[in-house]
């Protein structure tokens, strides 16, 4: 780890543990696409009244 100004700012890793860690990566995006389409997918109707009603909502 590399610190800037006291503070945890930069982790190396080897090629072989990125790598390891973006496969990691897909897998648990891969399961969670699988449970979503084992549930259901919204709509586009659905899908674009909860992105309305994000924006609209206060901050």
């Amino acid at each position: 780890m590399i610190e800037k100004s006291g503070r945890p700012a930069v982790v190396m890793l080897s090629i072989a543990e990125y790598e390891r860690l973006q496969a990691l990566g897909d897998v648990y995006w891969g399961e969670k696409a699988k449970q979503a389409l084992v549930k259901g997918l919204m709509g586009a109707e659905q899908t674009l009244r909860r992105l309305q009603a994000r924006i609209d909502a206060p901050a």
